[in-house]
């Protein structure tokens, strides 16, 4: 054993007694994916209804992604579990006593449940808790209710999956509890608990858990009408069969400012004096955990018809945050008009100015521009009212594009406005609202560009109920009211019905003088509020939306004149502010403190200039630390040429953006981020749940059973899917074929729409250059066919694609075939029963007609090239030169065969007359390689050949490989040892999380 071997195995064995910290970060960068027991270490306990609780430890040197439960506990022992999701445990201790108490330090967030003996679960693809060092759950508690006297050797608790692959979508929880007292003798009794959903984008309710004690006979969730009437019954399960967690309904959408209503259903008629809620089984408890799925993680606990929420908590903005500007190659936004001659091949620009920025949905955003026109001194006429154009803009105004790419989805809006201003999109709908200052309009208009309803007369500035002047904004409030900012000339918001019925006019008091450009709108209806940006007066003025009256006012002249104005995380609120000359001072971004008054955070948008729209949407999930999505910051330009859109990410002090060389290590993984979008849920006819829980039943089958390979769906996803969420959504395993009609277009988009256009281009050439590597050549000589028309094109396209498909399949048969024939060649050689001198094409055939009786043979068994791919270049004497030089190869191998069968036979007439002595010589040469340890070979035409004795014996060889490899072996074993012992339960992740439910 050398130096270096014995170097090895000390190596080995001293891992295995060492305990070095980076050991566990070797072992997760080799695995993809782990699971981790977190169980309740021993303590005794010898009471009934005792609470513990223990912090898990997680990995710690980097972040992961929790996507799966699997109970280990059984329900004769354990009354119940949850799991928390902390920044920091509530004490220190291995293990604690926390009967009502809080699991976490701070603020706590349930992310799993589980009772009466529920099966394990798995969240949906593409949807994960972000968990470990970087996210905002860097501790995760375990709290176990046993009912009586605990078990010596229990070890309950639950089974995590976790995998190091970014997620698309967060998972979050809204949590329903309530303090109440059930009064005896009631065969029913509810206990009501009304919320009102406190995000600022839509999120999808999965799945849903319910929890009581003995009294409780059903719990279940009703939708709120705006008017606060109950309005219609969304999930219902009863809590005496197993508490795991059940499929939601795919079409249930949580909207911001929507309202839901938790009940429990009680029945006392056996109690003879009133039950409290508590934590004993004699107490009871009224619980609803929903699931949900989006972009940021949300996390809102509901107690008593009030909701709470942390804006700084998981899924909220960072304590003390610095914004980054995004200018990765990843984002790539339109590029201003004036750069249109630097990029020939694109078909859409940002105008001179970009006027409007809104979050859209399934992953979109909307850009609201002005093409070639200019808002200058020439704009309008002498009394700045009317405009000084008689025709509309020609191009389109309106972009669709990828929140996270900037790619171009759609585009409309051509010959529509007169001075575009700002764009909102209605999440209930998808519908757009946009005002025009030169038509005086605010527009409502439909994903495809169809108008559906007009407020204002068309170019008729006025200062009644009917007209607006120069009007700003749109905000549109849950039950469909839609407020109008009427800004430049009139000092008002303008309150209308859905169906644009006017209701009032709101207007500061008189004692606090006028507004000043009310420029942009927020509403809250969760807190019944009304945000208005009143621009030149450096405030923002809040009103009550149900009165109209004023509510307070934030002071943000120290950052400038609020621009923009735009709902965040958990009820925040953002201002985009420009000192405007002459002070000309920076351009700045400030978060308002949670009610009227000052600013909490103020940070400069160095290189921002003439701002004038802003939007709060998710960041790509590249950008954020711990592998989930940040906060992004959307902000436009109104220059007078070379207007941008731009991208600034919010992240916590000390953190910066990666280096795309780690942020992007594989294109594909994030195109799936990208494209993959909440709306391509499933939406049968839902199954109530009946017996046993089975959240994962169609989840399971459609993701084929890993975390990590929900990529491979997500990047087929294109375009996000139809706005129109009146209809059924897809299921995940069919989107991306039925979100393509049958020209190849996305379904719900119009004919010549940009989207199925751009997409099909960007198939073609994609599989262009994967066929013939540059696809210039190609496209050029497409685009010089002349007498075609766009659809003709494409189809002609097409066309050629399938032959060349065609061709090239024929061509790989071809070569098969002439593969096997020639090893049947070969074969029927050595099988040939004729001996030498016979000829196998009968007596009396001379060898010059055998000869050529074998070459027709051979023409007759040969493969067709001419129609395959090969037939395309000819010689001059019209034969294809490399199959020529096939046909060559070929009549030399089979000479070279024919040669050795005749040299073969020659040798076997020979040795026949000395049988004798070769069986001599056979034996002698026999016993002399017993001797020396030198095995001997058959060879194939059944001559025995010996190995030459200088060769290296098989014994010596595996002696000197063993020699080599033992240090090998004793450091592998070793390292394996060492991690057995040392991680104990952190275990490579199964293809299927083990369960006895078929549906998982």
């Amino acid at each position: 054993m050398g130096p270096s071997a014995a170097a090895l195995a000390l190596l080995g064995l001293w891992l295995l007694t060492a305990d070095p910290p980076w050991c566990l970060g070797l072992d997760l960068k080799l695995n993809e994916a782990v699971e981790l027991n977190a169980t309740m270490p021993a303590f005794k306990v010898d009471q009934d209804d005792t609470y513990l609780c223990t912090s898990v430890a997680l990995p710690d040197t980097e972040p992961l992604q929790l996507v799966g439960f699997q109970p280990l506990s059984s329900k004769e022992v354990v009354h119940h579990m949850l799991l928390f999701g902390c920044d920091a445990p509530a004490s220190q201790d291995k293990v604690w006593q926390c009967s009502m108490q809080p699991a976490c330090a701070g603020g706590d967030h349930v992310m799993y449940g589980w009772g009466r003996g529920a099966d394990a679960m798995h969240l949906p693809p593409g949807t994960s808790f972000s968990v470990g060092p970087g996210t905002a759950v860097a501790h995760v508690v375990l709290q176990i209710h046993y009912m009586g006297k605990r078990p010596e050797k229990d070890e309950s608790g639950v089974r995590l999956s976790l995998t190091r692959q970014p997620q698309p979508l967060a998972a979050g929880m809204l949590h329903f509890a309530s303090w109440f007292s059930i009064p005896p003798r009631q065969p029913s009794h509810h206990i009501d608990n009304r919320c009102c959903f406190n995000g600022f984008e839509p999120a999808e309710g999965f799945a849903f858990r319910v929890h009581t004690h003995l009294l409780g006979r059903s719990v279940f969730l009703d939708s709120v009408a705006p008017n606060g009437s109950l309005a219609g019954r969304e999930m219902t399960n009863d809590p005496q069969l197993p508490q795991g967690f059940y499929p939601v309904d795919p079409r249930f959408r949580l909207l911001p400012g929507r309202q839901v209503q938790a009940t429990c259903d009680f029945d006392s008629s056996e109690r003879d004096s009133p039950t409290s809620a508590g934590s004993t089984h004699h107490d009871e408890m009224c619980n609803l955990y929903l699931l949900t799925s989006s972009p940021l993680p949300f996390f809102q606990i509901c107690t008593n018809n009030m909701g709470r929420t942390d804006r700084f908590g998981v899924g909220g903005l960072p304590q003390q945050g610095q914004l980054h500007q995004d200018q990765s190659k990843q984002w790539q936004p339109p590029l201003p008009l004036s750069q249109s001659s630097n990029a020939p091949n694109q078909r859409h620009f940002l105008g001179h100015q970009v006027s409007g920025v809104a979050n859209g949905l399934n992953g979109s955003m909307w850009v609201f521009h002005r093409a070639e026109r200019l808002w200058d001194g020439q704009a309008y006429k002498p009394d700045w009212e009317h405009i000084n154009y008689e025709d509309p803009i020609a191009a389109d105004t309106l972009l669709q594009l990828d929140r996270d790419s900037g790619t171009v989805k759609s585009a409309l809006g051509g010959n529509m406005f007169f001075m575009p201003h700002m764009v909102t999109v209605d999440y209930a709908s998808g519908d757009l609202w946009l005002t025009d200052t030169g038509l005086h309009q605010a527009i409502k208009m439909s994903p495809d560009g169809r108008i559906l309803l007009e407020l204002g007369r068309r170019l008729e500035p006025g200062h009644d109920d009917e007209h607006f002047c120069k009007p700003t904004h749109v905000a549109v409030a849950r039950d469909g009211s839609i407020y109008v900012a009427d800004g430049y000339c009139n000092a008002r918001v303008v309150h209308f019905t859905a169906e644009g019925r006017h209701m009032k006019n709101i207007e500061l008091p008189a004692d606090k003088g006028s507004m000043s450009v009310p420029h942009k709108l927020v509403i809250d209806d969760c807190r019944d509020s009304l945000y208005v940006a009143d621009r030149e007066s450096s405030k923002v003025q809040s009103f009550k939306m149900s009165d109209g009256s004023w509510q307070g006012t934030w002071d943000v002249a120290a950052a400038g004149k609020p621009y923009g104005l735009a709902k965040g995380p958990y009820g925040s609120l953002f201002a985009l502010c420009w000192q405007t000359p002459p002070q000309n001072g920076p351009v700045k971004a400030a978060l308002l403190s949670e009610f009227p008054g000052g600013m909490d955070q103020v940070w400069d948008l160095p290189g921002v200039e003439v701002p004038h729209d802003l939007e709060v949407v998710a960041a790509p999930v590249w950008s954020g630390a711990g592998r989930q999505r940040p906060v992004a910051l959307m902000v436009t330009e109104t220059r007078m040429q070379d207007s941008r859109l731009l991208k600034f990410i919010l992240l916590p002090g000390g953190v910066s953006l990666p280096a795309e060389e780690l942020a992007f290590p594989q294109r594909a993984q994030q195109r799936e981020v990208d494209e993959y979008t909440s709306d391509s849920r499933e939406d049968p006819e839902l199954e109530r749940p009946q017996g046993r829980p089975d959240v994962t039943e169609n989840w399971a089958e459609d993701e084929a059973g890993e975390a990590d390979d929900v990529s491979e769906d997500w990047a087929d996803r294109e375009g996000g899917g139809s706005s129109d969420l009146s209809a059924e959504a897809s299921s995940r395993e069919d989107f991306a074929a039925e979100a393509m009609d049958e020209e190849g277009r996305p379904a719900g988009r119009p004919r010549g729409d940009l989207g199925s256009e751009a997409r099909n281009d960007l198939a073609a050439e994609a599989m262009e250059e994967e066929r013939f590597g540059d696809p210039s050549e190609l496209s050029a000589e497409r685009k010089g066919r002349p007498g075609l028309t766009s659809g003709d094109e494409e189809a002609a396209v097409e066309a050629e694609l399938e032959a060349e498909m065609e061709q090239e399949e024929e061509a790989e048969m071809e070569q098969r075939e002439e593969a096997e024939w020639r090893m049947e060649e070969k074969q029927d050689m050595k099988d040939s029963p004729f001996q030498e001198g016979q000829e196998p094409y009968g007596e009396g055939v001379s060898e010059a007609q055998a000869e050529l009786r074998r070459e027709e043979d051979k023409a007759e068994r040969r493969p067709v090239f001419e129609d395959s791919a090969l037939g395309e270049a000819e010689s001059s004497d019209g034969r294809n030169p490399d199959l020529a030089e096939a046909e060559r190869l070929v009549m030399d191998a089979e000479m070279e065969e024919r040669k050795r069968v005749e040299e073969a036979q020659e040798r076997s007439e020979e040795s026949q007359p000395q049988e004798t002595e070769f069986a001599e010589h056979q034996k002698s040469d026999a016993a002399h390689n017993e001797h020396q340890q030198i095995p001997t070979m058959q060879s194939d035409m059944g001559e025995p050949q010996v190995i030459q004795q200088d060769r290296m014996s098989l014994g010596a060889a595996v002696g000197q490989m063993f020699i080599i490899g033992m240090p090998f072996a004793i450091a592998f074993a070793s390292v394996a040892l060492y991690l057995w012992r040392r991680l104990g339960d952190l275990k490579p992740l199964p293809r299927r999380l083990p369960t006895s439910d078929p549906g998982l």
